[in-house]
This record gives structure tokens, C-alpha cells and sequence, in this order.
């Protein structure tokens, strides 16, 4: 499984009506805190699935890791990509990544890695992997997801050396005070004793937030407002050309006229002199 059979099944899902379903047997109209059961959903092609055994025996075929609740990323393909997902209640909002600062890849090495997603029994044996960005619109006090975007870390954010020299940069000035005793933290800083009888510790952690992908991309994507539902997909050719079931896809957009395909260029994260060749894929109606 890829995001291109995702994609597939989304099309597929929509246009057998994607009201029909729910939360618990994964409605689509009924997202909130389903999003992220949605999205996976849609990499198994369980959406639809309401016996349990079938829908956890597909789960299992196209995952290795399931998600964690305090660490990223929220699942992993077997054999394939990882997959960060991400809610929005306004389609100008940004996200919030709170302290984990975004990733063109994800690396067996991070610490902020789940060590299930590092140690799956079935798929252990990785360095790094390319990371898919899954952000969902839903409106505030709505359970319809009104806009989904896919776009990979690798044109969606800059190296990770660029934001941990920040953060060392910071970290390394508030260390510079010396008032105060220091404990080792891989926060910002972790102070002890700051009132007389020494009762009292100050944390600081870095947050970190970015842009969403409508935001990011809008010089080559536009959404409809008008549109009941929307769908945008960036794909590096690099990556598009990876992938061997495309011409699939690429035959739904000849019969299916909400489906386009475009080539596209977007600037490279770490040099905006630089452009990247890359697919749009964009699906609404």
C-alpha cells in the first residue's frame, strides 16, 4: 500500500457516497477525533469495512505501526512510508507541532520516535523514511471533513539541522545564565531553585508550528470554497516515478473529470533558488 492506492480509495469512497460513514464504522462526515482513523483507512482501504476482524486484518496488511499517543509518527506503512496526521478547525489556521519541529524524513535515530515504530516486529530494519503530511480541514462545531491535503516532508519543510541549530542556539544562550542550577533536559532548559527555598523549577520547551499546506502551496494550488469537499496531493517526480501502480491513477482521471493530474514545480525548502519538479494531484466536487 501507498498513497496512491490512498488516493485511489478516496476517490472510490467519495463517489459511493462518503456520508455513509460513521465515526465508529468510519464515517467520513463524522471526523473530529476520527481523522486520524479516517486517513488510515484510506492506506488499508477499510473505509467501508464494518466486520472488525476484517477491518484490523487490513490494518494490519498495510501498517507495521498503528500510531502512539505522546510520540510520531502517527503510523507507518509496512515497508513504505511514514504518516503524520493533522486537524484543522480553520482552513487559515496553522499547525501546531508543539515541540517536535517538522521533518523532511523520519529517522530510526529521533528520539521523539515512537520505539514501536522503530522496533516493529515485521518491519525493524530502516534508517529513515520519507514522511507523509496528512492535514484535514474540519470546520469548528462540524463533523464534516471539508478539505484533505497529502504533501511529503521533503517539500513541505526545511532539513532537520536547520531547526536543531535553533534550538541549541537557544538553549545554549539560556544556559548562559548562572544564577541558577541546570538540570540536564532535552528541553530548552530545566532551572532549579528559582524561589528562596528552592521549592520551585522553571521548564522551557520549544514549540513549533507551520503553515498549512493550502497556505504553503498556494502558489500552485487553489481551493474552491464552493466545493463540497476538496483534495490536494503533492508528489515529487522523484517519488511519483517510485511508485508502480500510477497508471491507475492516471487512467481514473481520464473517466473521472474531478480527478486532474498536473505537472507542477515547487521550491526546494532549503534553497527557494531551487525548483522542484513534482505532480499536483487535486480532487473535489
Amino acid at each position: 500500500m501507498n498513497i496512491i492506492n490512498a488516493i485511489i480509495n478516496l476517490i472510490n469512497a467519495v463517489s459511493t457516497n462518503i456520508e455513509t460513514f460513521t465515526e465508529g464504522n468510519n464515517r467520513a462526515n463524522n471526523m473530529g477525533e476520527g481523522l486520524e482513523n479516517y486517513v488510515r483507512d484510506l492506506f488499508a482501504d477499510s473505509l467501508s469495512e464494518t466486520d472488525p476482524r476484517i477491518k484490523n486484518a487490513k490494518l494490519n496488511q498495510a501498517f507495521s505501526f498503528l500510531g502512539s499517543k505522546n510520540f510520531s509518527p502517527d503510523g507507518m506503512l509496512l515497508g513504505g512510508d511514514a504518516i503524520e496526521i493533522k486537524k484543522i478547525e480553520s482552513k487559515t489556521s496553522d499547525i501546531a507541532l508543539n515541540s517536535s519541529y517538522p521533518k523532511q524524513k523520519i529517522k530510526k535515530s529521533d528520539p521523539r520516535v515512537a520505539a514501536d515504530c522503530k522496533n516493529a516486529r515485521r518491519d525493524s530494519e530502516w534508517i529513515e523514511r520519507d514522511i507523509i503530511y496528512a492535514v484535514g480541514y474540519v470546520p469548528k462545531n462540524t463533523k464534516a471533513l471539508k478539505m484533505l491535503a497529502m504533501v511529503y516532508g521533503t517539500e513541505y519543510c526545511a532539513a532537520s539541522y536547520l531547526y536543531e541549530a535553533i534550538f541549541n542556539t537557544v538553549k545554549d544562550k539560556i544556559a548562559e545564565i548562572t544564577e541558577f542550577d541546570f538540570s540536564d533536559s532535552r528541553e530548552l532548559a530545566h532551572m532549579n531553585g528559582i524561589d528562596p527555598l528552592e521549592r520551585t523549577y522553571w521548564r522551557a520547551r520549544g514549540m513549533w508550528g507551520i503553515k498549512n499546506p493550502w497556505k504553503a502551496f498556494n502558489g500552485v494550488y487553489h481551493y474552491d470554497d464552493s466545493k463540497e469537499f476538496s483534495f490536494m496531493c503533492i508528489i515529487n517526480n522523484e517519488k511519483w516515478s517510485s511508485f508502480t501502480n500510477t497508471e491507475e491513477l492516471i487512467e481514473l482521471s481520464h473517466s473521472d473529470d474531478r480527478l486532474t493530474i498536473s505537472d507542477i514545480q515547487v521550491p526546494n525548502p532549503d534553497n527557494a533558488a531551487d525548483l522542484i519538479d513534482a505532480k499536483l494531484i487535486s480532487f473535489s466536487y
